[in-house]
């Protein structure tokens, strides 16, 4: 099973992995239980996990964790399908008004999602 992990551990792992040491399986888990390694700036995001999630990520691969912005946007986009799904006035309006009040309320909470200006007529 991939686990889901968030942005800054997923580039931690591929910059090791890819970097000029190209560490396998192995490194990542010999400095994880290592103090050498455990405090060093490019392997924080790696040391925050447990030990399972890091071993599961490295062997089965992994999902990253959508911020909230993909996560407001998402919502957003499904209501807005949903309107134009809808074979009825009441539910197009049900849908638009649910996209709208995300919009709005995503606003309020400081939540900035690129392309907003793009559905300004909802």
């Amino acid at each position: 099973m991939k686990p889901t992990i968030t942005k800054e551990q997923a580039e931690a792992i591929d910059s090791l992995r890819n970097g000029k040491a190209a560490w396998d399986d192995e490194d990542f888990l010999y400095a994880y239980t290592s103090a050498d390694y455990s405090t060093s700036p490019e392997f924080q995001p790696i040391a925050s996990m447990d030990i399972m999630t890091l071993a599961a990520a490295l062997v089965n691969g992994y999902e990253v964790e959508k911020t909230p912005e993909e996560k407001v946007r998402e919502l957003y986009n499904q209501h807005r399908h949903e309107a134009a799904c809808s074979f009825t006035d009441e539910g197009t309006n049900l849908s638009l008004g649910k996209a709208f009040g995300i919009k709005e309320a995503s606003k309020v909470f400081g939540v900035d999602v690129e392309g907003w200006d793009e559905f300004d007529n909802v």
